[in-house]
């Protein structure tokens, strides 16, 4: 905990605010569904107790994606029903929430800006090619987003080379937020999709392949003045800054 903090503190000593999303695994809101047999975690695991210190730790801005999530389980699901990730409407959630906080933090009156719409459609998860019955459908309805919004213009670099994975073409729009670089996996990619570049000046997607000790340098190099760290819960790698 302390090496997080230690972390955030550096890199706010550069001029770049971090701010932590952490999503939990699907099993914390599907446990209900195992069968009687299958083993479960103790309640609350190590995981979720270490996610009560990092709540509290102020130097994170974490958001609290927990919270969101048992707030809105009622409204629409939160996880595929056959894929590990959560869908789309939950990262427009989540990203709305990480936009916020930054507003709060630079004294914006800036809020989420995309309508939080959807309808049900067949999907097909990726936990389908480790089932093939699951492949006898043609997928099951899930809540897909309808886009409202227009996508400012995306660069694509080379990860290899770059340790980027795209940037936007920067606006002069000074009711956005400052330059901001996000780092995350797959999940990361739903907030994208939600449209979470398009509240920002400039904005910078670092490389899924990066380790989180060269951050700093790719943050101050692309000037972003805050960054989105998304890190999962079986990430044990980047909980030891490795």
């Amino acid at each position: 905990m302390q090496g997080l903090a230690n972390y955030a503190r550096k890199l706010k000593e550069q001029g770049v605010t971090m701010v932590l999303v952490p999503p939990p695994s699907k099993h914390y809101f599907t446990g209900e569904r195992l069968p009687w047999f299958a083993p479960r975690l103790p309640q609350p695991s190590s995981f979720m107790q270490f996610y009560g210190e990092l709540v509290k730790t102020q130097e994170l801005n974490m958001i609290d994606v927990n919270a969101i999530q048992r707030a809105h389980e009622k409204e629409f699901p939160i996880y595929f029903r056959e894929d590990f990730h959560w869908t789309d409407v939950t990262a427009m959630t989540v990203a709305a929430a990480a936009v916020e906080r930054i507003a709060q933090l630079e004294g914006s009156p800036l809020r989420w800006k995309h309508e939080r719409k959807f309808e049900f459609k067949p999907f097909i998860g990726v936990e389908s090619r480790f089932a093939s019955r699951l492949q006898e459908r043609e997928g099951t309805i899930e809540p897909q987003l309808v886009k409202t919004w227009e996508e400012r213009e995306r660069h694509q670099k080379d990860p290899a080379t770059t340790s980027l994975e795209f940037d936007i073409a920067p606006s002069n729009d000074a009711s956005l937020l400052p330059s901001t670089c996000l780092y995350g996996n797959s999940f990361s990619d739903g907030m994208l999709r939600a449209g979470l570049p398009e509240h920002f000046q400039q904005f910078t997607k670092i490389s899924r392949n990066v380790t989180l000790p060269a951050l700093p340098a790719l943050a101050q190099g692309n000037h972003c003045k805050y960054l989105i760290v998304q890190v999962l819960d079986t990430q044990t790698g980047v909980w030891l800054l490795r």
